[in-house]
């Protein structure tokens, strides 16, 4: 496993204060090149860009570039969060949020004060999630100019009313965002506030707008290779064919959306398409197979410090359980018990 970047010792925010503001010098010696390849790989091979951001922010540090530093290490916390491990990441943050005040770059701590409040959602931290990305946006409308970063505040902000049931907030956040988006070609933005959308639509039991959605962000996804957010679409397009009690369709596209993220080993999507697999082997009386998927979607869940995740597939297992039970005092009844062992 890729191991939690270490800031660098030699690195001191108070050493940006008398560079340019904007970044240093315009030479930047290769690490403009070192972000783009970072850009072209951390959705498809996110491990490998791992390793270049941590090798662009010490090349940054020792050539006291703060917007490289700060770019770079925004994109190692957003990789982080997908590997389930979006806390680890927070010391290179808060240290990268410092050269950004030292610099007076407030659209560098805007971005990385995103990634901050994203990490701290992912593990079921919502106070300090919302705390985070309440200033984020705050820092991205002050500033004027970015527009992207407050769009991603206003989504985080959204799954937090998600997270407490107040769909109606958190679809009104989502417009906000929405209204803004086209001014932005960025199909990885336009992607993350569909499926959010959808996600308000689904649990307001709007189910063909919620699939509409869903259907237009895999789509956006599979022709960008964005597999993290293909694999959430198909995650979620799952989750309406089961509301509909299509569970031929929820097997598909569960079936996709696993590939997908285990492609780019996306583990939060992972551990909820595994527990949304055994839902649907219940519903079909498969309980070995329920059982199984719910315990794979654990492990992964505990590793990742999904401790929130955890509880509901603890409960997810209690049911399975309970229909175990149920079907077994049912056959006992009917003198169609299973033998325990095979003879």
């Amino acid at each position: 496993m890729q191991s939690a970047f270490v800031w660098p010792e030699e690195a001191d925010a108070s050493s940006y204060r008398d560079c340019d503001m904007q970044g240093g010098s315009t030479n930047n010696t290769g690490l403009d090149e070192k972000l783009a390849e970072i850009n072209a790989c951390m959705h498809t091979h996110p491990e490998r860009a791992l390793g270049l951001c941590e090798q662009t922010i010490s090349e940054a540090v020792r050539l006291r570039k703060p917007s490289v530093h700060i770019k770079a290490a925004e994109r190692y916390g957003r990789i982080m969060d997908h590997l389930g491990r979006g806390l680890e990441a927070h010391d290179t943050l808060f240290a990268a949020q410092q050269v950004a005040q030292s610099a007076r770059l407030p659209d560098g701590e805007a971005m990385l004060l995103e990634k901050i409040a994203r990490g701290y959602y992912t593990a079921g931290q919502y106070r300090p999630a919302h705390q985070y990305w309440t200033r984020c946006a705050e820092l991205a409308e002050q500033s004027g100019g970015d527009v992207f970063t407050w769009i991603l505040a206003k989504i985080g902000l959204a799954q937090v009313y998600y997270g407490l049931w107040d769909w109606s907030a958190g679809l009104a956040l989502l417009s906000q965002a929405y209204d803004k988006v086209h001014h932005i070609e960025d199909p990885y933005l336009d992607a993350k506030i569909k499926i959010n959308l959808g996600v308000g639509y689904m649990e307001t039991g709007l189910l063909d707008d919620a699939g509409s959605v869903f259907q237009q962000a895999k789509t956006l996804c599979a022709k960008h290779e964005l597999y993290d957010y293909q694999a959430e679409s198909d995650f979620r397009l799952a989750q309406v064919s089961i509301a509909k009690g299509q569970l031929g369709e929820a097997m598909t596209s569960l079936g996709e959306g696993l590939s997908s993220a285990r492609k780019v080993n996306y583990r939060w999507c992972e551990a909820h398409i595994l527990a949304t697999l055994a839902e649907v082997y219940s519903r079909q009386s498969d309980f070995p197979k329920a059982m199984e998927a719910v315990k794979e979607a654990q492990l992964i869940a505990a590793a990742d410090g999904f401790t929130h995740m955890l509880v509901q597939q603890h409960l997810a297992a209690a049911r399975s359980g309970g229909i175990i039970e149920q079907s077994i005092d049912r056959r006992r009844r009917t003198g169609l018990c299973v033998p325990p062992h095979n003879p």
